[in-house]
């Protein structure tokens, strides 16, 4: 067959098939004002059944609420830190002094590099309270400025820190893997 000849086939089959179709129908904006309000949820998800009918009641009216989610009164710790923050705040005798010494493992992010002087007076505080950083380590390239500082530090400080200048966020390394990773082939210790 010829090249016009498929080309003009062509044509009429794509004609046809855009005339089959017909116009496009038009929705009715009045058709919007009967249809009945959105029902509001409440905090528990469920909808307002106030305007239910009978007909169709809620399937689980003895369901108690959801509990509500714990707010964080440090909101640059992890939840878990933000627990053990609390507690060694708590448990801070009658001279400030913390009935628990134990340090924690953390990861704390700064906003600047490490050599911008808001980490740097970062660091010179953790020092001044016998902080010691482990690490202190640029962020990774691509992902912008910021450094990441590793440090044991007491519970009783992870408070204080979050209101530090330059101080992102702050999460434990408990998570972390502690033992090498085995080559493969090789059993795990």
């Amino acid at each position: 067959m010829p090249p016009m000849l498929t080309a003009l086939f062509l044509l009429i089959a794509v004609a046809t098939a855009l005339l089959a179709c017909g116009p496009v129908e038009q929705t009715n904006p009045e058709i919007w004002d009967t249809l009945p309000p959105a029902q509001d949820a409440d905090k528990s998800g469920r909808t307002d059944n106030s305007q239910k009918s009978d007909a169709d009641p809620d399937p689980h009216p003895d369901r108690p609420p959801f509990p509500p989610i714990p707010t964080r009164r440090y909101s640059k710790l992890t939840h878990n830190l933000d627990k053990k923050a609390i507690e060694a705040e708590a448990s801070q005798g009658a001279g400030g002094q913390s009935d628990d010494p134990s340090k924690i493992q953390v990861v704390i992010w700064m906003a600047n590099n490490p050599d911008h002087a808001t980490t740097k007076a970062f660091i010179k505080w953790l020092e001044a309270r016998s902080i010691t950083p482990t690490s202190v380590s640029k962020l990774a390239e691509g992902y912008g400025d910021g450094t990441t500082i590793r440090a044991f530090v007491p519970a009783i400080i992870l408070g204080d820190i979050t209101r530090q200048n330059g101080v992102e966020g702050i999460r434990g390394t408990a998570h972390e893997q502690t033992a090498p990773v085995p080559l493969p082939g090789q059993p795990f210790p």
